[in-house]
């Protein structure tokens, strides 16, 4: 599948916390705290196959009916500029947002209240997201976020026997709305 011709992609949680305690005899302690110093960059300008390498984005916004389950395949998606049938050999990193009533997603749908979903353990040709294996699971609940980054060279291998995620909707009675990335490399 080809590649993206530029990319640059960067994540950047910005910590933030005011916290004092009043110590009697002792004074107030205080700890401030603004860093945005655990940013992850990745660019088409490093090989795919290098720390720091993507040349291919996939951003998707799901909305999976109650009760029900669906599968984000990495092997045959359309990109993010609109290119169907692309394809990623390693996934560098992936983000799994569950929108709530007060969140809008890129599209501007908004979330609701759906308690949570389930990613991993797919049927058939499951991806384990370096996690312990491919049946392991981990829950995003409603107005959160999961992160799955790795920094290696090598990234998490996507073939055709480890390409898929199935996202499970725990909600009986919500359409779950997820929003997702993955960035990764085609080489």
């Amino acid at each position: 599948m080809a590649a993206l011709d530029s990319l640059s992609f960067t994540f950047t949680p910005n910590l933030q916390w005011n916290a004092s305690v009043t110590n009697a005899g002792a004074g107030t302690v205080t700890s401030v705290i603004n860093s945005s110093g655990l940013a992850s960059t990745l660019l088409s300008t490093t090989a795919a196959a290098a720390v720091g390498g993507a040349n291919q984005m996939y951003a998707l916004d799901l909305a999976i009916p109650a009760s029900s389950s669906s599968v984000i395949d990495m092997a045959n998606f359309t990109d993010i500029l609109g290119r169907a049938s692309q394809s990623i050999v390693r996934l560098k990193e992936a983000y799994f947002f569950l929108v709530s009533a007060s969140q809008t997603m890129p599209s501007g749908v908004v979330g609701n209240a759906c308690e949570s979903v389930t990613i991993g353990n797919a049927v058939s040709d499951a991806n384990a997201l370096n996690l312990s294996s491919a049946s392991t699971t981990f829950n995003v609940t409603n107005g959160g976020c999961q992160v799955i980054i790795d920094g290696s060279a090598a990234g998490i291998t996507v073939d055709s026997s480890h390409k898929n995620i199935k996202v499970l909707n725990n909600s009986s009675t919500l359409v779950a709305h997820l929003f997702c990335i993955l960035v990764g490399g085609v080489t």
